[in-house]
């Protein structure tokens, strides 16, 4: 599953191949502040292509390190 971050300070775009892809990323980057994390809002893309939410309470970057505990 294909991960999309989306910040709203920028309004640019990173694709992630998978959830341990981000995961790996965000613990290579203890330094992000809460504020960046919070600025990226995270989307699953579909086999499509559309984008869909994350699980219910994960919307940015900061639920999602909440979240698995990364």
């Amino acid at each position: 599953m294909k991960i999309l971050a989306i910040s709203e300070i920028t309004k640019s775009e990173r694709v992630y191949s998978s959830m341990a892809d981000l995961k790996f990323w965000l613990r290579n980057r203890p330094w992000i502040s809460a504020k960046v994390l919070r600025s990226w809002n995270l989307y699953r893309i579909l086999p499509d292509g559309s984008k869909v939410s994350m699980r219910y309470g994960v919307r940015n970057m900061y639920d999602f390190v909440d979240y698995y505990r990364i």
